[in-house]
């Protein structure tokens, strides 16, 4: 269900969902709680990104024959992005910038998940 990339030099776990869990089942995509590292320098962070526009995704009927529209209508942010479009939120878990965050689940859903949305 995940995808893990380890940099043990520079102390970093991360981990991203690449497929869409069930909405009732989202955060089951990370460990509750989540594994404490061996080394205390170590960080460990997840991200849900929610849908992702692949080939997978594109080649489907369902997604073809109007659920894609659908799905971003009920999109607060008004699309479905690409694997790069999600890059920035990776990379940012794995900065200088993010130093201090260990053990976070963070969506990345264009506000999909949102309470309301």
């Amino acid at each position: 269900m995940a995808t893990a990339t380890t940099q043990p030099e520079h102390g970093v776990l991360l981990a991203a969902a690449h497929e869409t869990p069930p909405r009732s089942t989202a955060s089951s995509a990370s460990p509750s709680p989540p594994p404490r590292p061996s080394r205390p320098s170590l960080r460990v962070n997840t991200f849900a990104p929610g849908f992702i526009e692949t080939e997978t995704l594109l080649s489907r009927a369902d997604w073809r024959s109007g659920r894609r529209e659908d799905m971003i209508a009920k999109m607060p942010m008004g699309l479905v992005p690409g694997p790069a479009e999600l890059a920035g939120t990776a990379l940012f878990l794995a900065a200088d910038a993010a130093a201090h965050m260990t053990g976070v689940y963070r969506n990345a859903d264009g506000g999909f998940s949102m309470i309301g949305a």
